[in-house]
């Protein structure tokens, strides 16, 4: 797998990465203009900008820009001699050298339980902005729908046993949206016991199932969360009450939660 690949690799599992490029240098270094490198968060890295002290100069300002998320460029003088106007790096190359650093951050994760009529509604708005969207669904007719190849992760699967082997990412937003409201109930159930870092939970019901649920959670002994957490009945009162409406309604109030915009409900 060479370097492209592995980038498209990376981004198509919404991996976290930095790519450094050798973009110029003058005089005698050992990284020359095209050279390429990941480095991913734990420090490994993949390709080159020369090696040596300069590639380990590399790799901290890599993992340093990941936390803050600044893509930049950086000139750096290779040379036992100090300079006040670029990075030293000390090695006898004697020349200079310019690496752009891009950083690729995770997008956050959004997953959507039912693929019927809102679910994919809301998979096709929403795939426009920056989220990383996982489509769920227990028939095997969803494999059919299209989307894969929008940046949308479909997955058609037992939702118990899907939850059973998901690791939750920090702070993902969840939408659930099933034919049945006992698979609802179920699968908000073991949303809320297996993490406390959610974001949004957005569940399709009307007023009276809504209160239901909340009922039957607190029968469950399982803490029922906040109105700030927990939506449901789902989505803003913007009118309408076709699949593509309510999807945008939903739409609308993730991102309102997103951007710590107020919500009346």
């Amino acid at each position: 797998m060479d370097i492209f690949e592995k980038a498209a690799w990376l981004k198509k599992n919404n991996q976290v990465f930095t790519l450094v490029t050798v973009v110029d240098s003058k005089g005698s270094v050992p990284g020359k203009p095209g050279f390429k490198m990941i480095v991913m968060p734990d420090g490994i890295s993949e390709g080159t900008v020369g090696g040596g002290a300069l590639e380990q100069a590399a790799i901290a300002e890599a993992l340093k820009r990941q936390s803050s998320g600044e893509n930049g460029i950086l000139q750096y003088k290779l040379s036992p001699e100090t300079s006040p106007d670029l990075n030293n790096i000390p090695m006898m190359c004697e020349g200079e050298i310019t690496l752009y650093y891009e950083v690729v951050l995770a997008k956050t994760a959004l997953f959507i339980f039912g693929a019927g009529h809102v679910g994919s509604a809301l998979a096709e708005i929403i795939k426009k902005l920056d989220y990383n969207i996982t489509l769920v669904d227990n028939r095997k007719s969803i494999a059919e729908k299209p989307g894969e190849n929008d940046n949308i992760n479909i997955v058609t699967d037992d939702y118990q046993r899907f939850l059973d082997n998901l690791t939750l990412p920090d702070d993902p937003y969840i939408v659930i949206l099933t034919h049945q409201h006992k698979y609802d109930y179920d699968i908000l159930k073991a949303l809320l016991r297996k993490s406390a870092t959610i974001k949004y939970i957005g569940v399709i019901a009307s007023s009276k199932k809504a209160a239901s649920m909340r009922n039957s959670l607190r029968e469950e002994n399982i803490p029922v969360p906040s109105d700030t957490l927990l939506f449901s009945p789902v989505g803003l009162d913007i009118g309408g009450n076709s699949a593509a409406e309510i999807a945008l309604s939903i739409a609308a109030q993730i991102q309102a939660v997103r951007y710590n915009k107020p919500i009346c409900q």
